[in-house]
């Protein structure tokens, strides 16, 4: 991966932008800090089904159904 591959994929703290590995596929792209807002828990609704995703003591993410 040349120079200008890794430029088009980074992006700033807090910022939320579409980026893209190749072409083809593009994903939208959340910091943290824009989903939990403060919180250490939210849920997601994903298809009827809910999840929790939350913030350990370490900083690191957990999900459960």
């Amino acid at each position: 991966m040349n120079m200008n591959e890794l430029d088009k994929n980074t992006f700033s703290e807090g910022d939320s932008l579409y980026c893209s590995q190749d072409q083809e596929k593009q994903f939208k792209r959340y910091n943290s800090n824009e989903l939990f807002e403060g919180r250490n828990e939210i849920e997601i609704n994903h298809k009827g089904e809910l999840y929790r995703i939350r913030i350990t003591r370490n900083g690191k993410l957990i999900m459960n159904k």
